[in-house]
């Protein structure tokens, strides 16, 4: 005779009496606290999709604004640092009029990371 634990069938002896009404309560909460993780998982993914295209739609209008002043902005993700890029360009030239944080405060950005990394790494 088997018994059903958590989806796994146990095989049960006579000498050690399985009782299966006291794992049902255990079973259900396994499966409440699965079905919420699919709800929560759904709903970041719901959440992150939309602050996309918010960003989408801001950059775009971004984008639309700086032609006024006869400028092209260009957007980039640093993943090193995990900030965004803004470089204004000249669309004539096709120059980097200015950078957004400048390249100086980008690397002094990367190092601090690396060496806040490399301090866990020795606390570790």
């Amino acid at each position: 005779m088997t018994t059903e634990i958590l989806g796994a069938s146990v095989p049960s002896s006579p000498s050690i009496p399985m009782n299966t009404k006291k794992s049902e309560p255990i079973i259900e909460v396994v499966q409440n606290l699965e079905s919420t993780q699919a709800k929560i998982q759904k709903n970041a993914e719901v959440t992150i999709e939309k602050t996309r295209k918010d960003v989408e739609i801001a950059i775009n209008e971004l984008q639309e604004l700086s032609k006024s002043f006869n400028r092209r902005l260009k957007f980039q993700i640093d993943e090193n640092v995990d900030s965004i890029i803004v470089k204004v360009i000249d669309p004539e030239t096709e120059k980097v009029i200015k950078e957004y944080p400048s390249k100086e405060l980008q690397m002094v950005h990367k190092r601090i990371k690396e060496a806040i990394g490399l301090l866990f790494d020795v606390l570790a």
